[in-house]
């Protein structure tokens, strides 16, 4: 599996277990958006190549939506649903290649 689908579904992970947020990477009750649940599950890791994987992951996630990570998931009526499938499709498409 490649690292930007562990990494996502990582991300996936997170989001289940500390909830969904909107504008701001971690909210004051730790919650987060898609990114910053993402990223959260990176820093967990060894700190070399952090930022470059995370990087790659938000310019991937971003193929896919067209438009920025936090245009799509701070969208007014976007739901943790939608987030939630929205990166397991990626996930998939991205494991799938």
């Amino acid at each position: 599996m490649n690292q930007v689908v562990t990494d996502i579904r990582r991300g996936i992970e997170i989001l289940k277990r500390d909830g969904w947020s909107q504008g701001r990477y971690t909210a004051p009750d730790g919650s987060h958006c898609m990114i910053g649940a993402i990223r959260e599950g990176i820093y967990e890791s060894p700190r070399e190549a952090r930022g470059a994987r995370l990087h790659q992951v938000i310019t991937t996630v971003r193929f896919y939506l067209d438009k920025t990570s936090a245009e799509w998931n701070d969208q007014k009526g976007r739901t943790v649903e939608e987030v939630l499938s929205t990166l397991e499709q990626i996930a998939q498409i991205e494991e799938n290649k």
